[in-house]
């Protein structure tokens, strides 16, 4: 027989047991839902509404950086921004220093993922091309966009843009009426800088001699030539002098080139404007181009 005073008091315990347990499981569900508005708060909006959670899971976000940064041929800054993440990013901003002055701040709107744009300032520009300075890039500076890598934001490069001219040598042979063999030595000066490069005077002179022959050798007097506005990459040539191919004995050429007389064109490299070759003519062809930088 049960008395009613013990069936009462393990009825109360069982009560009590359960509402512990209620409580516990609610303050878990209070706990979770606080994480999750929290998280929230953090994440920005679109349009006003707030960008799923998934999307600014770790590896899931985007990833923005200065890929290239640059000079135009017109001394404005350049610079390639790159998104490496895997969600857009939008409404960010990059800052353009040039020295310790930031001169631009450039709006973009969107960059989807694995997507680049090339930007050319309007604001920022560079006056002495060949001086240059140093420039900085900073992308998303106000910090926007929440990004796997927030450390490779920024680009610092000096920016500097000069000609560069270079000699290179070629030769064309060819037989004349009495089938004789004959080298013509044409020099062809080149802009191999990044930047036009304005007309300059030159100057090139040479000697020959023979291996098979007493006399001293023939030392012709120097000769200028000009040449003109040459844009980066680009050459001219200039036929110089031709030699009639020996039939025994070798032709010795001693020439010497040189660029920009005066130094009147600020360059890159001003070490290769004096250049200096012996190239033997022999009976024998031989290679057809000789490159002196």
């Amino acid at each position: 027989m049960i008395r009613k005073g013990k069936l009462f008091a393990d009825s109360a315990h069982g009560n009590t047991t359960w509402m512990l347990l209620l409580c516990t499981l609610l303050l878990v569900a209070l706990a979770a839902t606080s994480e999750v508005a929290a998280k929230q708060e953090k994440q920005p909006k679109r349009g006003g509404r707030r960008l799923p959670a998934k999307e600014y899971a770790l590896g899931k976000r985007a990833d923005l950086r200065v890929s290239a940064l640059r000079l135009a041929e017109d001394g404005h800054v350049e610079y390639e921004v790159q998104n490496r993440g895997r969600t857009t990013a939008r409404n960010f901003v990059v800052d353009i220093y040039l020295g310790t002055k930031r001169w631009d701040t450039r709006p973009h709107s969107a960059l989807g993922p694995g997507k680049k744009q090339t930007v050319k300032s309007t604001l920022a520009r560079v006056e002495d091309l060949c001086k240059g300075m140093w420039g900085r890039a900073v992308v998303d500076s106000q910090d926007v966009v929440r990004e796997n890598n927030e450390k490779d934001n920024e680009r610092r490069v000096y920016l500097r843009r000069c000609p560069d001219l270079a000699v290179d040598l070629e030769f064309h042979d060819w037989t004349d009426d009495d089938n004789r063999q004959h080298r013509d030595l044409k020099i062809r000066v080149v802009n191999q800088g990044r930047a036009p490069a304005p007309p300059a005077m030159n100057e090139y002179q040479y000697s020959v001699s023979s291996t098979g022959s007493s006399e001293e050798p023939l030392s012709v007097a120097p000769s200028r030539f000009k040449t003109p506005a040459l844009s980066a990459g680009a050459s001219i040539s200039r036929w110089s002098v031709g030699f009639q191919r020996p039939e025994v004995f070798e032709t010795i050429v001693r020439l010497r080139v040189t660029l920009d007389v005066g130094n009147k064109v600020p360059e890159s490299n001003e070490k290769n404007n004096d250049v200096r070759a012996t190239i033997t003519i022999g009976s024998k062809p031989v290679k057809d181009r000789v490159v002196i930088r």
